[in-house]
Formats: structure tokens, sequence, C-alpha cells
């Protein structure tokens, strides 16, 4: 059966009309060292307010571009979204524009500072506030599950930005091919090696946790994760606070809806599976889309679709039935 977010995702990838679409504005939301953070903003047609789907790119945390909206940019406003494409520091930018390297907690930051932007600007951009929801794949996946995860939690909110007293919830994220455990990225029960070592001192996963500053290696943490001090202690609370399988309690009340290739040699997918299965024995609510035969490549249509589809009918519940008027 065709669906209708499989449709509209149909529509988005063959059309061969050219129907004028709205343009997407950027805006600076904090300048962080003097790096100006910015998202892309598109909102459809109509006078809203209209629920908000924010995109978080890939990129190992350390590459990726924000001014590359996703390619469920037009299926999405077709159903009724804006869409938001997030900014963030880099592991390979400089987190005081040019005297360290950027660390962890950092990137969650200014993603969190992207959405309080939204929000407190809602009104001015047709937007509802109480409707944003975020979608990101490899690291973006493991961003926009930790936006999840902390919904609510001060210690994770960060101090970007002129709105800290807005809230940056998200009351539902996809999460495609997201890292869950740090600490387990080089296991892959079942199937082969990751492509890459982990824990080597040039990994995404050492980089994200400053190995260019202290020099040590995710592997190296392993090898001293019980020891209490310097700089072990600080590094494995650092890994864990930046592993969304430790962040779950029975507190998390946003749906997560985990996507993630069998196949997956970059992110295994014993990381989705895992994180799901945690979820499941705690009670936050989270749904899976599991793909077979499928590697780390980008989303593919028809499960994207089916994501969509589920975000689509969160925004926008079916009407009430009215109750028949008494005889």
């Amino acid at each position: 059966m065709t669906t209708f977010s499989s449709m509209l995702w149909l529509l988005a990838i063959s059309s061969t009309t050219h129907a004028v679409e709205p343009e997407p504005g950027t805006w600076t939301v904090a300048e962080p060292g003097g790096r100006p953070l910015q998202l892309e903003l598109v909102v459809p047609e109509g006078p809203g307010p209209h629920p908000v789907l924010v995109w978080v790119h890939g990129g190992g945390w350390r590459a990726g571009d924000h001014r590359r909206l996703p390619g469920f940019t037009k299926p999405a406003l077709e159903a009724g979204f804006a869409v938001a494409s997030l900014d963030y520091r880099l592991t390979t930018e400089a987190g005081a524009w040019g005297e360290a390297p950027v660390v962890w907690p950092a990137q969650l930051h200014d993603c969190k500072a992207g959405i309080r932007w939204l929000r407190a600007n809602a009104g001015e951009h047709r937007l509802d506030p109480d409707r944003i929801y975020a979608w990101g794949h490899s690291a973006g996946g493991h961003l926009v599950t930790m936006l999840a995860l902390t919904n609510d939690e001060p210690a994770f909110e960060g101090q970007l930005g002129p709105h800290l007293d807005t809230s940056s919830r998200v009351e539902a994220v996809v999460g495609s091919a997201g890292p869950s455990d740090l600490l387990a990225m080089n296991e892959s029960p079942g199937g082969g090696r990751p492509r890459l070592d982990h824990d080597a001192i040039d990994s995404p996963e050492s980089l994200l946790l400053g190995s260019r500053i202290h020099g040590k290696s995710l592997g190296e943490l392993k090898r001293n994760l019980h020891r209490g001090d310097w700089p072990w202690k600080r590094l494995r609370l650092l890994c864990e606070s930046a592993s969304p399988i430790a962040q779950v309690d029975e507190d998390d009340d946003a749906l997560l809806v985990l996507v993630h290739g069998r196949e997956d040699r970059v992110v295994p997918f014993n990381q989705g599976r895992r994180l799901a299965e945690r979820c499941r024995r705690v009670g936050v609510p989270v749904e899976t889309i599991w793909l077979e035969g499928v590697g780390h490549a980008a989303m593919r249509p028809e499960p994207g679709a089916r994501a969509l589809e589920r975000l689509r009918r969160l925004a926008f519940p079916p009407a009430e039935v009215e109750a028949p008027a008494p005889r």
C-alpha cells in the first residue's frame, strides 16, 4: 500500500514539475568564541503555526554542513512542517576561535541553542513552539537522540544565545545510525568489525572527547576505565555524558524512532539495538526501523517515508470523531 508520506517522498525525488518553493532564511542563534552559530529555516505557505522538523547533519562530529537541507525537506513542507537545519561546532574547529579544539558537550549545547532560538522566535516565523521534532543521521543521529534523552536537564543545557530561559525540549526524534555507547563502538556481534578503529587516537569518538588536548585515545580510556587519577576519571565521566545509552531513565518521555541498517560497518547495528533494548527496559517510548541488507548509507526513501509518516501522525493527530447528538 502506498502511504501518504510515501507519495510525498516519491514526489520529492521524481517530480518533473518546478513549483516555486519557499526560500530558506539564515539566522544566527549564538556566537561562541566569535564563531557565528547559524540555522537554516524554511516555512511552508499558510498562517500556521507550523510544527518544526529540525535536521542535524552527520559527519563524525568533524565534518558536514548545515546549509545543505535534508532530502526530506520537500515532502516535509508538503506535509505542513517547517524545516530547520542546525549548525554546530565541529571537532576540526577551534573552541574559542583559534585557542582550543572543540570537545564534547559543545555540539549538544549548540543544538540546544538552536532549539531555544526556534521556540523563542516561533511567533515571528509562524512556528508552533509545542511541536518541535528532530531528525539526524550518524553523528546527527547521536545528537538528536541526546536532545531527546536530556530534555529538561539543566546540566546539559549550556549557556549559549540570548534565550536561556526558553526550553530546548523536543517532542520526538528520528535517530538514524547514531552511536549510542562510545565505549562499545568497536563491538559488532554477529558481523564483521567496523571499517574504522573507533578506539584510535584520531577516531571521531576520541576527537570528540578531546584527544587533541590530552593525547589520550578512547582505547586507552577503556584500558584505564577504573582509575581515579587524572585524566582517567574525568574522561570516563565525559565519555559517559556523551553516550545516549547512559542517559536513559524513567523520566524520558520524548519518542525515539531509531533507524539502523543491520549491515552497518561504520556505526555497528548493535549500537541501535542496545539503545532500543535499554529504552524498553526502562519504559522510554521507542520505535525501531531495522533495515535488512543496509549499511551506513543515508536514509532510503521507504524507511524515510515511514519515519516522516510517524512524525506527521504525532504532529497532526486525527481529529476526534464528533459524538452523535443525543436524541
